[in-house]
């Protein structure tokens, strides 16, 4: 677990300045979203359907995006492992079937994914957890399979060296995260995987400079286990045009006990990741007895102090560099949402930031 997260953290720190990768829709594929744009009721949850059932961020409701973000549930915009294994489950008596003819159907059925899935434009995550799937399998060792943790390191290995990560470093650091958390955690107690999973979410925090709540130990997993049990309906009624007053009211469904999920989580509040708290949270998992754990969380939460910048949580961003200067005598300073505008006798107007590692100001004439 440790590895898994030092590792992700340099990932994130030598790609975190990237910018926000687009997904560009066949033409097929496109025409179908804007079909379903122009035929739901509500046009926000008809760009939802798009975002979870292809990826299609574009258009999607900036009040989802906050929300999905601070939950913990972004990914569900991201077809991964949670889609497929929904889908494949919902499948899982034809596919147990086949598989029961022989190691060699078995073998031919994997193989088909890994070339449908790698013939795709994009959909990086769902081809990395196919490859994992694959792994878990089919590799063994004197006719024993291989430890979880080991077919993730050489699924996400070949997925490296056949250009997923070039294609999409993000993407690649988010699965290598999430995934690698749970993967470590395979024979640990299972209390530990919700405060795994949270201390993914509190680096992704860190580098977004978006905030999460503390609640998210508990209301994230019940919100993506809802997703999986409903999102055989969600995908098959989105092909599927008379059916799409279902998956609105699927969608809406949904969509409340997201609302509701806030209602709960935000009552615990919101923090942004910090270097103490993501090893406080990492300690904690470590610990080997629950007078270890309070100790760490004592510690911790006594040392953090995020409040005390007193700014927007959105205004938490990790820069480097370009620390504040002054230019000459200061005629006006006022306060806004994001910060301070100062005006200098010289003419210069400048826009001091506080972050977590100093302030930041980019300066005018």
């Amino acid at each position: 677990m440790l590895f898994i997260a030092i590792f992700s953290i340099l990932l994130l720190w030598i790609n975190h300045d990237l910018p926000a990768e687009h997904k560009v829709a066949t033409p097929i594929i496109y025409g179908h979203q804007q079909k379903v744009v122009k035929s739901f009721k509500t046009r926000r949850l008809a760009r939802l359907a798009n975002s979870v059932c292809t990826g299609n961020k574009i258009g999607l409701s900036s009040t989802y995006r906050k929300k999905f973000k601070k939950l913990g549930i972004y990914h569900l915009f991201t077809p991964s492992g949670i889609h497929l294994t929904s889908l494949l489950l919902f499948l899982s008596p034809l596919i147990h079937i086949l598989r029961r003819k022989g190691r060699w159907w078995s073998l031919a059925l994997d193989l088909g994914l890994i070339i449908i899935t790698q013939l795709m434009p994009g959909f990086h995550s769902l081809k990395r957890v196919v490859l994992l799937a694959t792994a878990i399998r089919q590799l063994r060792y004197k006719n024993e399979p291989l430890p979880l943790f080991t077919n993730f390191i050489i699924a996400f290995g070949v997925s490296a060296l056949i250009g997923s990560y070039n294609q999409s470093p993000l993407s690649f650091t988010y699965s290598f995260l999430f995934l690698g958390m749970i993967c470590s955690l395979q024979n640990q107690s299972k209390y530990k995987l919700p405060f795994a999973l949270f201390g993914a979410q509190l680096i992704v925090s860190y580098y977004q400079g978006d905030p999460i709540y503390w609640g998210n130990i508990i209301v994230s997993p019940f919100l993506t286990a809802i997703f999986s049990l409903a999102f055989p309906l969600i995908f098959i009624s989105y092909f599927i045009p008379f059916s799409w007053g279902l998956l609105e009211w699927a969608l809406k469904w949904f969509i409340q006990l997201v609302d509701w999920g806030d209602t709960v989580a935000s009552t615990f509040g919101e923090v942004v990741g910090t270097p103490i708290l993501i090893g406080a949270v990492l300690l904690f998992i470590i610990a080997t007895s629950w007078k270890q754990r309070g100790l760490i969380t004592v510690i911790a939460l006594s040392f953090f102090c995020g409040e005390l910048y007193n700014l927007p949580m959105g205004s938490f961003k990790r820069v480097s560099g370009a620390k504040a200067t002054n230019y000459g005598k200061i005629d006006k300073i006022r306060r806004t949402k994001r910060g301070y505008v100062v005006n200098y006798s010289s003419g210069k107007t400048c826009y001091p930031k506080l972050y977590p590692d100093g302030i930041y100001e980019r300066c005018k004439y």
